[in-house]
């Protein structure tokens, strides 16, 4: 991984969901605390690993990572997904979680590297910003939980077409309209929907012939919302 030299403004990092409720102030006092270094990584690249000796968090600045268990044939699933102002690694501190987990940049991307442990354990009166960034872990925890829960409605559609709708009109909804940008390459997508990647395209591309949808690499458009799921 690199360093990057370009300063980070506490001011910019108010959209940052672990800094919610903090001022310039005092998120520039909690980065100093975590002991916060930025990174790139360019796509493809592991960004952090289970069991690794430092635990570490991270904050997507720019770009996007998913998280991905790799069983023992090698075959990928991906879980779930971070983008700009996301934290990401949580489920990596676990220690009774055994699968082979890794965070992995889904394009070159910038990010933040934290101490879990000093954002945990980091003070012994526990101030009020440590007290305010956990009741944000907690929020983010939360939601973690509802993007499995959307992941386990899509991959439990009962045919191929119905997952990808179900994947496509999440997108459109989390992104506000029909025109949108998924956050995976086509090996991705059927990675995080539990599906080939041949049987997927094939698909995708009957849509398209049908005028339901239009797409160029990872840009969709969802041309007849009202017959998605027909």
């Amino acid at each position: 991984m690199e360093r990057f030299s370009e300063k980070i403004e506490p001011a910019e990092m108010a959209e940052v969901q672990l800094f919610a409720g903090l001022t310039a102030a005092e998120i520039e006092k909690a980065l100093g605390c975590l002991s916060a270094r930025g990174y790139f990584f360019p796509k493809d690249c592991a960004i952090l690993r289970r069991n690794e000796e430092k635990r570490l968090l991270g904050i997507v600045l720019r770009g996007s990572v998913f998280m991905a268990c790799t069983d023992l044939e090698g075959n990928r699933s991906i879980l779930t997904n971070a983008r700009q102002n996301e934290i990401f690694g949580m489920a990596l501190l676990m220690d009774d979680f055994y699968e082979n987990l890794s965070i992995v940049a889904a394009e070159d991307s910038h990010v933040l590297l934290i101490d879990a442990e000093r954002l945990f354990w980091g003070c012994e009166t526990l101030c009020d910003i440590h007290k305010r960034m956990i009741f944000n872990v907690i929020t983010i925890f939360s939601q973690t939980n509802l993007s499995l829960m959307r992941k386990f409605r899509h991959i439990t559609q009962h045919s191929l077409r119905r997952k990808i709708s179900s994947f496509l009109d999440e997108q459109a909804q989390y992104q506000g309209g029909v025109d949108f940008v998924i956050p995976f390459n086509r090996q991705e997508m059927a990675d995080y929907l539990g599906a080939d990647r041949s049987a997927l395209s094939a698909e995708l591309s009957r849509m398209k012939r049908e005028g339901l949808i239009e797409f160029e690499k990872n840009h969709f458009i969802i041309k007849r919302p009202d017959e998605l799921f027909k």
